[in-house]
C-alpha cells in the first residue's frame, strides 16, 4: 500500500504539473457521429460542471437521469473512454474502479466480476453485456468497443429487466448514431508491440430522414512472451480486423426512428501460452514440463446482425422492439495437440411498451432467445479438452414489467418482476477407448425474480435509497461434457442483493459523491470440479458477498477533476465443500485515483493520470492459488491542433507491473498486458 500512495501523489503532482484532458462530452452525439475530439470551451466553468453532471442513460430500459436512477449506475462517454485509451471491454477496469475484467486462458473467455459475483463457468457470465440491448454470446465477451458512443454500468442483479446471467450486474454498450452533417473519422496508435487503426464516415441525415455510416478497424500485437525450448521470441501475436455498417431512417412526419446494424469482427492469436507461476517472467513460458508439443492458435469470427426501432405512440407511451441474429466460429488448437472446433449462435428478440407521465414511469415487455452451443474434439491430443461432441440448445422465454411512482415531492417507490421459462437440451458423444457412447437430456428452469426500491429525497441535492433486488443463472448441461455426469443438468443459481446508497452533488456540480453498502446471498452456486481439460459443472453450496462502493469526483481547480472511486468486497462460500473458502476472481478491494485536466488559452492540451490498486483475489475454490494486490498507472498528454486532428502520447501500465489474470494448479498462470508506451494520432472531419 506504501508504493501505491507514493504512486497516487506522484499522479497527482504529474497531472497539476501538466494539466490536460479531454473536454468532458455532454452526452449528445458529435454531428459527424465520431466521439469528440476535444475543442476549446466558450465558458471554462461549465466544461467542468459537464463534466461532473449527470447523463442521460438506456441501461434501465426508460430515458433517465443518471442522477435520477434508483440504483447505482455509472457512464464513460466516448470522450472519457478515448482520453484512457480504452479501446476493448478488457480495458474498461481502467475506468470503472467496481469493474475487474481479466481474460482466462484466452480472450475468447473475458471473466467480469462485480461485487463479488463471479463466474466459473466459462460459458455463462455472471455479469451481462449488452450492445444496444441485445445480449451478447459468452464467447464474445472480449470485443472492440468500435462505434461505440457511452458504456453505462448497472452494479448488483439485474434480474428484473435484463434477466439471465446478470448476478453482477450488466454493462449496456451503445453504439453511436449519426449526426445532421456528413463527417469523417480515424486515427491510429503505435506502441512498438503492436499497432491500432480505424476508419470511419456518415452520410449524416438526409432530408429523407435516411443515414448511412460505416466503421472499419485493424488491430495487430507483436508478443510479448519467449519461447527459449524453442529458439522463438514474442510467441504470444495476434491480429484483430472487422467493421460494421448501419442503415438509420428517422421519419420527417412520424415520431419513428429505425436502424439496421450489421458487423464482423476476425480474430486470430497464439495467446493461449502459460509462464511459471512464480517467478513471474515474460522470458520462458512453460513448455516441455507440461507435455507442450504444439504452437498454440485460435481463430474466432463474430457475425451479427440487429434491428430495433422506437415508435412513439403519444406523449406519455412507447413502444421498442429488437431483433438480432450472432454467430461466433472457433477453431481452436492447444498447445498439447488437442484440436477443438466450437460454435455459438443466439436468435434474440423483445418487445417492450414504455409509459412516463412524470409522476410515474413504468416499462412491461416480452423477450425470447434460443441459444445453440456446438463443441468437437478433432483430435484429441495428450490432455484432451472434452467428450467427441457436445451440442446443446436453450430457449429462454420471459415477460418483464417494472415501474417507479414519485408519490411524494420527496419520497419514491419503484418495483417490479420478471418470469423466466427457460428449455436446455444436451446431446454428447464420449469415447471410452474405440468404443463411443451417446447421451442425451432435457430439463426446464423456471424462475420468478422480483425487486422493489425506496427512494427519500430530501433534497435537490441528495439521494437516499434501499433496494431489494434478484438476479439468476439457469440450471443446464456443461457445453462441453467430459464425462456421464455431464448428463444430468446441474440447478439454476439465484443471487438476492440488498443495498442502501446515498447520491449528492453540489449546486453548481463541482463535487458529488456516492455510497452503496450491499449484501448478496446466492444459492447453489454454480461452478467447475475436475482437472483442467477434464471439468464437469456442478452446484458447490451457498455463498455470500458484502461490500460498499464509493465514488467522489470533485473540480478541485478550474478545468481539473480528481476522481476517487473504489470499492471493498468479502464473497465466501458459506456451505458445501469450500465453506468458508473466498470465491475465486473476487478482488478484496480496488481503488481508482484520476486526475483529469485541461489546459492552455484555449483548452487545447489534455491530460489523464491514473493509478489503480487491485486487491488479492484466488484462481480457484479452494484458494491454493492467490494473486496479490498490485497497481497500475496510466497516463495520456494530448494536443489538439484547432484543425480537426488531435495527436499525443500515452502510456498503459507504465511501471511495467507483472501480474497474474489466471492460473491453474500444475500448469502455470498467464500475465496481464505489458507497458504500453504509444504515440497517438486521430481526426475529425
Amino acid at each position: 500500500m506504501r508504493r501505491f500512495w507514493l504512486a497516487t501523489a506522484s499522479a497527482v503532482a504529474l497531472g497539476t504539473a501538466a494539466p490536460a484532458l479531454a473536454q468532458p462530452s455532454s452526452g449528445v452525439a458529435d454531428p459527424s457521429g465520431e466521439p469528440g475530439i476535444s475543442g476549446a470551451s466558450t465558458d471554462r466553468e461549465s466544461a467542468t460542471a459537464l463534466h461532473l453532471a449527470p447523463v442521460e442513460v438506456t441501461a434501465t430500459k426508460r430515458d433517465q437521469n443518471s442522477f435520477d436512477v434508483i440504483g447505482n449506475v455509472s457512464v464513460r462517454t466516448a470522450d472519457e473512454l478515448q482520453a484512457a485509451v480504452v479501446t476493448r471491454t478488457e480495458d474498461l477496469g481502467s475506468v470503472f474502479p467496481e469493474l475487474s475484467n481479466m481474460n482466462r486462458s484466452a480472450r475468447i473467455y473475458n471473466n467480469m466480476t462485480i461485487r463479488g459475483q463471479s463466474s466459473a463457468d466459462f460459458f455463462s457470465p455472471g455479469v451481462g453485456l449488452y450492445v444496444d440491448g441485445v445480449p451478447q454470446l459468452s464467447q464474445s465477451y472480449a470485443q472492440s468497443l468500435l462505434g461505440i458512443d457511452r458504456v453505462e454500468l448497472l452494479k448488483g442483479p439485474q434480474g428484473v429487466i435484463y434477466g439471465r446471467g446478470t448476478l453482477g450486474g450488466v454493462l449496456s454498450m451503445v453504439t453511436r448514431g449519426p449526426g445532421e452533417q456528413p463527417g469523417v473519422w480515424g486515427g491510429g496508435d503505435y506502441y512498438g508491440r503492436g499497432t491500432r487503426a480505424h476508419l470511419g464516415a456518415s452520410s449524416g441525415y438526409h432530408e429523407s430522414g435516411w443515414a448511412v455510416q460505416a466503421m472499419a478497424m485493424d488491430e495487430r500485437y507483436f508478443g510479448s512472451l519467449d519461447n527459449p525450448e524453442r529458439g522463438k521470441k514474442d510467441v504470444d501475436t495476434s491480429d484483430t480486423t472487422g467493421g460494421w455498417a448501419s442503415l438509420h431512417y428517422r421519419s420527417p412526419t412520424r415520431p419513428l426512428e429505425t436502424k439496421v446494424r450489421a458487423g464482423i469482427e476476425r480474430y486470430r492469436s497464439h495467446e493461449e501460452y502459460f509462464v511459471p507461476f512464480s517467478p513471474l517472467s515474460r522470458s520462458k513460458v512453460v513448455w516441455s514440463d507440461v507435455g507442450a508439443t504444439d504452437e498454440p492458435s485460435l481463430r474466432r469470427v463474430l457475425k451479427d446482425i440487429s434491428w430495433d426501432a422506437d415508435y412513439e405512440l403519444s406523449g406519455e407511451w412507447s413502444l421498442k422492439g429488437i431483433a438480432s441474429y450472432q454467430v461466433m466460429d472457433l477453431d481452436r488448437l492447444f498447445w498439447d495437440g488437442t484440436d477443438t472446433v466450437d460454435s455459438q449462435s443466439s436468435v434474440y428478440s423483445e418487445l417492450r411498451a414504455n409509459y412516463d407521465n412524470g409522476d410515474v414511469s413504468a416499462l412491461m415487455g416480452m423477450s425470447f432467445q434460443k441459444l445453440r452451443f456446438e463443441h468437437e474434439n478433432k483430435s484429441a491430443g495428450t490432455w484432451g479438452m472434452g467428450g467427441k461432441m457436445s451440442n446443446n440448445d436453450v430457449y429462454n422465454y420471459a415477460v418483464f414489467v417494472d415501474g417507479a411512482w414519485r408519490f411524494h415531492p420527496q419520497w419514491e417507490v419503484s418495483a417490479g418482476a420478471r418470469a423466466s421459462l427457460e428449455n436446455a437440451q444436451s446431446e454428447m458423444i464420449l469415447v471410452d477407448g474405440s468404443d463411443e457412447h451417446y447421451y442425451s437430456n432435457h430439463d426446464s428452469f423456471f424462475s420468478v425474480t422480483p425487486r422493489v426500491a425506496l427512494a427519500w429525497l430530501p433534497n435537490d441535492l441528495n439521494r437516499v435509497w434501499v433496494g431489494l433486488g434478484q438476479g439468476f443463472k439457469p440450471g443446464g448441461f456443461n457445453k462441453e461434457g467430459v464425462s456421464v455426469r455431464d448428463a444430468t443438468a446441474y440447478k439454476s443459481e439465484t443471487a438476492t442483493n440488498i443495498e442502501v446508497g446515498w447520491k449528492w452533488h453540489a449546486p453548481d456540480w463541482r463535487h458529488s459523491a456516492e455510497v452503496t453498502g450491499y449484501g448478496i446471498f446466492s444459492r447453489d452456486v454454480q461452478g467447475y470440479t475436475g482437472t483442467a481439460g477434464q471439468q464437469y459443472l456442478a452446484n458447490m453450496g451457498n455463498a455470500r458477498s458484502t461490500g460498499v462502493e464509493a465514488t467522489w469526483k470533485s473540480a478541485l481547480f478550474q478545468r481539473h477533476v480528481l476522481s476517487v472511486g473504489g470499492m471493498y468486497n468479502d464473497a465466501r462460500f458459506t456451505s458445501g465443500q469450500y465453506d468458508g473458502k473466498r470465491v475465486a476472481y473476487a478482488p478484496r478491494y480496488s481503488l481508482l485515483v484520476a486526475w483529469d485536466g485541461l489546459y492552455g488559452p484555449e483548452d487545447q492540451l489534455r491530460s489523464r493520470v491514473a493509478v489503480r490498486q487491485n486487491g488479492p483475489f484466488h484462481f480457484n475454490e479452494s484458494n491454493s492459488l492467490r494473486q496479490g494486490s498490485y497497481m497500475t498507472l496510466d497516463a495520456s498528454l494530448m494536443w489538439d491542433t484547432g484543425y480537426g486532428i488531435e495527436a499525443g502520447v500515452y502510456a498503459r501500465n507504465l511501471l511495467d507491473k507483472k501480474y497474474r489474470t489466471v492460473a491453474f494448479e500444475g500448469v502455470g498462470a498467464q500475465l496481464g498486458a505489458p507497458r504500453e508506451l504509444g504515440l497517438q494520432v486521430s481526426f475529425r472531419w
